[in-house]
């Protein structure tokens, strides 16, 4: 009687730890559930996040490119025909000057001949823009924008890579971010009369790509077509 008293006592605490083991296995599967839905959402929002910032940073180069573009377009349009005819630059001199000096962001302004001789160039210095003597004028015919530049159609323009300046076949210190824009120069006749240059200061754009990318909860590196680091975390 005992005995079956006995057995009859253990069927309820089998049944509880049976619940027990219910209970807490379908409360870890809600709970695994939800924290992976909680992860998915933090990523989902994660990438979002991520995705405007790359956004943010295109549309801004974007718009970097395109305010040089329609200068090169600009002097291009207004000067190119005096370029071809003008025996005396005075005047071309002045108004790059004053056009450099409203830009602030050309650190030179050129126009060079077929021979790859500086004919015009205007330098943007610390106390404004000014036009180089025609002593210091250098030949640039060995220079790889120059010789990519010539080989372009009529309306053609020449990127070049975003690299440092180089003054004098040395790079010049302390270091200037350049990138430069070309467009050859043609008479009626189609013949090849030079290339109209415009040098840029990389360092604001640098900048505020840097700025734009501390949005960013990990690292937003800049690289070049060859998978160089043009801009991270790490300044070497």
């Amino acid at each position: 009687m005992e005995q079956h008293e006995g057995h009859g006592r253990k069927l309820p605490i089998g049944s509880a730890v049976l619940a027990f083991i219910l209970v807490f296995a379908l409360s870890f599967t809600v709970l695994f559930l939800v924290e992976k839905e909680v992860r998915g959402t933090q990523i989902r929002g994660l990438k979002l996040h991520e995705k405007r910032v790359v956004k943010l940073v295109g549309e801004f180069f974007g718009r970097e490119f395109n305010r040089l573009l329609s200068d090169l377009h600009y002097l291009q349009r207004a000067y190119e025909d005096d370029l071809i005819q003008a025996s005396n630059y005075d005047e071309i001199r002045e108004n790059w000057v004053a056009f450099s000096n409203s830009k602030l962001f050309y650190d030179q302004i050129r126009y060079i001949d077929a021979a790859g001789d500086e004919v015009i160039r205007v330098n943007l210095g610390t106390d404004g823009a000014y036009a180089v003597p025609g002593s210091e004028l250098q030949n640039k015919k060995d220079r790889y924008y120059f010789i990519e530049t010539v080989k372009l159609p009529e309306g053609g323009i020449y990127i070049s890579p975003l690299d440092l300046n180089v003054e004098n076949q040395e790079v010049e210190v302390p270091y200037k971010p350049m990138l430069r824009l070309s467009s050859p120069v043609y008479d009626k006749n189609g013949t090849l009369r030079g290339i109209l240059m415009l040098s840029c200061l990389a360092d604001d754009s640098l900048t505020r790509f840097r700025e734009l990318s501390s949005n960013s909860q990990g690292e937003v590196i800049l690289l070049n077509a060859g998978g160089y680091r043009l801009s991270s975390a790490d300044p070497a």
